[in-house]
């Protein structure tokens, strides 16, 4: 049995909480909140701090701040509990305080990013749910922004344009006393996608993504978790990789594929990692070879050399493609000690991993869509709705099989709204098995 301390990092919203009260809820797991103290008064009995009014370094190991409130960590506490065969989980929003982490105390850690989507509409109703019903001020307070509407009514009433934008200020002023600035959606949103940044910037420093785009359904992170913490149960630690490495991407339709090899090819170059070709057994796209993909018909024959085949796209409506890589140019490339990358799906994972040992880093592309946005792309790309359903249905099984097989995946490339970010997360995970 090997004991651990997962640590969970994200934006505000994107489900920490939910996610920590519903693993300590879950008595088969074995697992405790990590004790983490801070000088904020406690909100409530789901908590993840313990009150101290006093926070130094004299006392603490680990000491930071955040909305400008003190925590702190002490190590000895949480090696105690270790030692006694309790698995830890904590919050932790500081990078810098989680590099010290797994500094101190080395495999022992287990980094999970929680990653949301930037969902206006989500956003909204966070912030509905937040100042809605449960919204409330004082009577003298409620009396003031009374008058306030008064003044504005009546200025408007009287064409009193002046008076109006006088009051217009005032009214502002006064209702940002109770919905603070910070808590607006448009911060909200400026917020989730620092986090991104962040995520984006410390990629090798996270060893696991749990995709949180499903607002309605919190049960799909906490699944994610579970499997992830199932994994540990038996395993001291994910086995090291060896250079060259193989990067080997699975995702689903519409995820940004074509983006990334795109990426690769114009911006990070031949010199720093090669694409792989494959061939693909259907009618020649205007896109192709964007992922190094070579189309050879529905009845084409692969090359020679091309012996590693799998199926993608089989459905409903959709028999599926072949594709193919050559395990010759692959080896060869090993040989002569040059980084490598192609697509694939999260089947052929188990195979890739006899094949190509610790040499294989198995990477998850993710585009960070909601789920209204990727029906919509869907609806909008597709020839037919009969397409863009089983489009659809395909996306969903590949996240369901993501969910299934998230211990696998070395790491999570989240594709965003900014398409400099996905080089940027391969730039740096090239420099990081480098001087792996």
């Amino acid at each position: 049995m090997f004991t651990k301390l997962f640590v969970i990092t994200g934006a505000s919203g994107c489900g920490k909480t939910t996610l920590l009260n519903s693993l300590i809820a879950n008595k088969d797991l074995n697992i405790i909140k990590a004790p983490k103290y801070s000088n904020r008064i406690k909100r409530d009995d789901n908590d993840d701090i313990i009150y101290a009014p006093i926070i130094t370094k004299d006392t603490y190991d680990l000491v930071y701040k955040l909305n400008e409130k003190t925590y702190g960590i002490k190590l000895n506490e949480l090696k105690s509990l270790m030692e006694k065969g309790k698995n830890l989980i904590i919050i932790l929003s500081d990078v810098r305080v989680l590099t010290r982490l797994k500094r101190e105390l080395k495999e022992i850690v287990v980094s999970l990013y929680i990653s949301s989507a930037i969902d206006h509409d989500l956003i909204a109703k966070i912030q509905r749910d937040r100042y809605g019903k449960d919204f409330k001020i004082s009577k003298d307070d409620s009396d003031k922004l009374y008058i306030q509407y008064l003044k504005l009514k009546s200025a408007a009433e009287l064409e009193d344009w002046g008076r109006l934008f006088e009051c217009m200020g005032e009214l502002t002023d006064d209702w940002n006393k109770y919905i603070p600035e910070k808590n607006s959606t448009e911060i909200r949103k400026n917020k989730i996608r620092d986090f991104h940044k962040t995520y984006i910037d410390n990629i090798s420093l996270f060893d696991h993504v749990i995709l949180n785009h499903n607002y309605e359904n919190p049960l799909e992170m906490t699944r994610q978790a579970i499997n992830l913490l199932n994994f540990y149960k038996n395993t001291s630690t994910k086995l090291p990789k060896k250079n060259p490495i193989i990067f080997i991407v699975s995702a689903a339709s519409g995820s940004g594929k074509g983006l990334l090899m795109e990426s690769i090819k114009e911006v990070i170059g031949s010199e720093q990692i090669k694409i792989i070709t494959k061939e693909a057994k259907r009618e020649k796209k205007e896109n192709d070879r964007r992922d190094g993909m070579i189309a050879i018909g529905e009845k084409g024959s692969f090359s020679p050399d091309y012996n590693l085949t799998w199926f993608f796209h089989r459905g409903e409506y959709h028999g599926g493609t072949e594709y193919a890589v050559s395990e010759k140019v692959i080896r060869e490339n090993l040989a002569e000690k040059i980084p490598q990358i192609f697509i694939s799906n999260i089947g052929q994972i188990d195979r890739f991993k006899k094949l190509f040992g610790s040499h294989a880093v198995f990477l998850y592309l993710h585009a960070t869509r909601s789920d209204a946005e990727i029906k919509d792309f869907q609806y909008k790309r597709c020839k037919t709705k009969e397409e863009a359903e089983q489009r659809i249905k395909e996306i969903e099984k590949v996240h369901q099989d993501f969910i299934s097989t998230i211990s696998e995946f070395d790491h999570v490339l989240l594709n965003t709204a900014f398409p400099e970010d996905l080089y940027e997360q391969m730039f740096r995970l090239i420099d990081y098995y480098n001087t792996y």
